[in-house]
């Protein structure tokens, strides 16, 4: 069949699949239409005919037809003038005039960055700040008309309401997402919704994570950083969010590495997992090990640990091999999951808003 196509090609009919079909299938009335007009045509027509026939129907019954074999002609003789000759000027030859390349946009890894961006909406709200000052000329021309005390009345300027850390897990695997967490760093970056935008990269040394900032640093300025300590992400005022990318399947998660580093996080701040498998994959992760629960807040920016949890059985319902996944001393995380799903963003960043 391959056969075939090409010797079509090279007589000049470029066919897809479906044309191809259409045209095997007409082949079979091919037959009948000369035995309609035999009668009125010469012996020798009729002999070119039949032979024209007989190489229709091998061509269908069997596809191992060489390329050296002179092609069929589908068309009657006054339409065959049309038809280019089958010549070697379609090869492509190495005396062609050579050509510049131009890149060509690849297929974005991320094709609902607008709906995305869309979802965290909710986030965009503006807060007083408190180092940034303005001043309120129409308070201050009000002061001096009452107390002719000429002092400038000063308030709070507005700001974004949230910082944000994108920490990013390093680990074998990383490399498949290299370019879907560079098109999510840039799509928190020009959003809007944060004040800041600071990225890390975390990885675990002899049973220890360790993290450094910039996750997409270069090898060679990796080998001269100095690990920061986990605490410099902390911030109790409530406004840091840390968004811990992986796919929970490294080490730092069949040993149980991680979950210390991210109950201290959640104790203080809000703190999210965006899972970069889609949640039909999740059981083959760390992830089943725990409950998939609803999670609510009475009030924007509250830290994990303070969120409301609907759905977690009670603790006489597990067993020993139903336990979730322990901090240690029995201390459990309490951690939202979010996809590059927007409903998953709508619905994390509602909760987050309160």
């Amino acid at each position: 069949m391959g056969q075939f196509a090409q010797q079509l090609k090279r007589s000049g009919l470029e066919l897809n699949a479906a044309d191809l079909a259409d045209l095997l299938w007409l082949a079979q009335f091919i037959e009948s239409e000369s035995e309609i007009y035999s009668e009125e045509i010469s012996e020798e027509s009729l002999t070119s005919s039949s032979t024209q026939t007989n190489s229709i129907d091998d061509i269908i019954n069997h596809t191992d037809i060489s390329i050296s074999e002179p092609t069929f002609n589908l068309y009657s003789n006054e339409e065959s003038s049309s038809i280019p000759e089958t010549t070697e000027s379609f090869e492509p030859s190495q005396t062609d005039q050579k050509v510049l390349p131009f890149p060509v946009p690849s297929a974005p890894a991320i094709r609902t960055r607008l709906d995305l961006a869309r979802a965290l909406r909710p986030l965009m709200r503006k807060v007083p700040s408190r180092i940034l000052v303005d001043v309120d000329e129409e308070a201050t021309v009000t002061q001096l008309a009452e107390t002719r005390i000429c002092v400038p009345v000063v308030r709070p300027t507005p700001e974004r309401w949230l910082d944000l850390d994108l920490v990013v897990e390093s680990s074998k695997t990383t490399v498949l997402w290299k370019r879907a967490i560079a098109e999510l760093q840039h799509l928190m970056e020009y959003q809007g919704a944060f004040r800041t935008v600071r990225t890390w990269r975390l990885q675990a040394e002899e049973q220890t994570v360790q993290l450094f900032p910039r996750w997409n640093e270069r090898l060679e300025n990796r080998l001269t950083q100095r690990p920061r300590s986990i605490r410099e992400l902390v911030d109790p005022s409530g406004r840091r969010l840390i968004l811990y990318v992986s796919d929970c399947t490294s080490a730092l998660w069949r040993q149980g590495i991680i979950y210390e580093t991210l109950w201290q996080w959640s104790q203080t701040q809000p703190v999210a997992l965006m899972q970069m498998l889609p949640e039909r994959l999740w059981s083959r992760t760390a992830l089943s090990n725990g409950y998939i629960v609803r999670l609510g807040s009475p009030v924007a920016g509250l830290p994990n640990a303070r969120l409301d949890v609907e759905g977690l059985p009670e603790l006489d319902e597990w067993d020993e091999w139903d336990e979730p996944e322990e901090v240690s001393d029995g201390r459990l995380l309490t951690l939202p999951i979010i996809t590059l799903d927007p409903n998953s963003f709508r619905r994390w960043a509602r909760v987050l808003a309160g």
